[in-house]
């Protein structure tokens, strides 16, 4: 029971990790000369770090007991569970604050371009088209899963109910008790992500055009990563939630016999399942990345061979 626990909550955030290894490590081979970025690779590390730790430690502190993990426990009156739909959004600003270092101000020699640099002048297209079906999609899930909540005893929209006249059953849902705190974090994090893509575009090329360029590619896209893998295991919680909603059953006795209800997402319960397990190991996966490109990865910036050099 408890290895089936550990697949369960751990098994997502493995299948990314063991994914992101595999593809970096295919691309070290492919490029194996390369020049290191120095500071910029080791705030990305820092900021993936902290957004893994993050999100990955209050989970197993809080399943300790459950799995006999020798670790230290949640202080008293904290839920973790409460806070689970927002964990992603804030670990990963926290992620997206730490990319923005080193800030670079350059006020020497460079490069001038008549065209103005704007935050989507080093961001990958695919990245940016990801990251808002994905808000798209969450908001849509946000705005459902609203209208249905209804308030739980302590007067918060948490509750889902299903009357059959003779009967009724609920359980919790991601309702606006929950998503709308969720929604204001998912502004500060789209607004932290645009700023740290423009303090990266923004500052004037350096001498060397080809290095600079390529340098702040490759830290808009990490910023995008990061962004977009915050959104999706926000949405594999909503997700959760409501394979939860689709899970559950009731029952009703009659003069006519035993009764069994289901709600009306019975039928999608293991798709729902199965997509939150998904889009959680792809939210895990764009972060571990980001880790791993940055900790053992090849360098964004080739290293020309010593011929033709002058």
């Amino acid at each position: 029971m408890a290895r089936l626990l550990f697949l369960h909550v751990f098994g997502p955030g493995l299948l990314g990790l063991i994914a992101a290894l595999a593809l970096v490590m295919v691309r070290r081979v492919r490029s194996p000369r390369l020049q290191a970025v120095g500071a910029v690779r080791g705030w990305t590390i820092t900021g993936a770090l902290l957004a893994v730790i993050g999100l990955a430690g209050p989970t197993a502190i809080g399943m300790g007991d459950l799995l006999h993990l020798p670790l230290p426990r949640l202080p008293p009156g904290f839920v973790y569970s409460d806070y689970r739909f927002i964990a992603p959004l804030a670990t990963g600003f926290v992620a997206v604050l730490a990319l923005t270092l080193p800030v670079v101000r350059r006020t020497g020699a460079g490069t001038a371009e008549l065209a103005r640099r704007t935050v989507a002048r080093f961001a990958p297209r695919p990245w940016f088209r990801a990251a808002v079906v994905t808000v798209a999609v969450i908001l849509a899930l946000t705005t459902l899963t609203g209208l249905v909540s209804r308030p739980d005893p302590d007067g918060r929209y948490t509750a889902y109910w299903v009357d059959f006249g003779a009967s009724a059953f609920g359980t919790t849902i991601y309702g606006w008790h929950f998503s709308i705190p969720c929604l204001v974090a998912l502004a500060i994090l789209s607004g932290g992500a645009l700023s740290t893509t423009a303090l990266i575009a923004r500052p004037p090329l350096a001498s060397d055009r080809g290095r600079d360029v390529a340098v702040r590619v490759w830290r808009t896209r990490n910023t995008l990563a990061m962004t977009v893998g915050s959104l999706l295991l926000h949405l594999s919680v909503i997700l959760s939630s409501l394979y939860g909603v689709a899970s559950v059953r009731g029952s009703a006795n009659t003069d006519h016999g035993a009764f069994h209800f289901g709600t009306p997402l019975e039928s999608l319960a293991g798709a729902l399942q199965m997509a939150s397990a998904a889009t959680a190991a792809a939210g895990w996966f764009c972060w571990f990345v980001v880790l791993f490109a940055a900790a053992i990865g090849p360098s964004p910036v080739r290293v020309l061979p010593s011929r033709s050099r002058g």
